[in-house]
C-alpha cells in the first residue's frame, strides 16, 4: 500500500468514526427530545450531523472536480473530447433556450397558477424541461442505436 493510500485510508476511517460518534448521538437523543430542543433553542443534536454531511459532501464534490480537471489537463485527447462534449451541450442548452415557452404558467382552465407568471424564471424552467428532454431522446438514440449495433453485428 502506497503512501497516499494510507492516508487516504486514515482519513477516510477518521471520517467515518466521526459520523457514527454524531449517528450514535442522534439515536441516544430520541426523536422527542431532538423535535422539543429545536423547539426551545432553535437548534439540536441533528444540525451537528447535518452540518457534518454537508462538509464531506462539499469536500468530496471538490476532490471529485480537481481530480477531474487534473487528469483532462494530463491527457489532450481526453480534454479535447470533453470541450467538444461541452460545446455540443451549451448549443443544445441555446436551442433549447430558443425554442422556450417564456410565458405564464396557466391550469386547464386558463387561469394563471401562484407564482407561475411570465418573465425569466419561466423561460428558464421551460428551457431546463426542454433541454431534458432533448438530452432523454439523445440517451434513447444512443441506447436504441447501441442495441441495433449489437443485434446486426452478430
Amino acid at each position: 500500500m502506497s503512501k497516499v493510500s494510507k492516508i487516504v485510508t486514515i482519513l477516510t476511517a477518521i471520517a467515518g468514526l466521526i459520523g457514527v460518534i454524531l449517528y450514535g448521538r442522534l439515536i441516544s437523543a430520541g426523536d422527542d427530545a431532538i423535535v422539543a430542543e429545536y423547539a426551545t433553542k432553535g437548534t439540536s443534536v441533528a444540525d451537528a450531523y447535518i452540518s457534518y454531511g454537508q462538509i464531506l459532501l462539499i469536500i468530496t464534490a471538490v476532490i471529485a472536480i480537481l481530480y477531474s480537471l487534473w487528469s483532462l489537463l494530463k491527457n489532450p485527447a481526453a480534454l479535447k473530447k470533453a470541450i467538444i462534449a461541452l460545446v455540443a451541450l451549451g448549443i443544445l442548452l441555446a436551442i433549447s433556450y430558443a425554442l422556450a415557452n417564456d410565458g405564464a404558467t396557466v391550469d386547464r382552465l386558463g387561469n394563471i397558477i401562484k407564482d407561475g407568471q411570465a418573465g425569466s424564471i419561466s423561460k428558464w424552467v421551460s428551457t431546463l424541461m426542454n433541454f431534458s428532454g432533448v438530452l432523454f431522446l439523445v440517451g434513447l438514440a444512443t441506447v436504441l442505436w447501441g442495441g441495433l449495433k449489437s443485434v446486426t453485428s452478430k
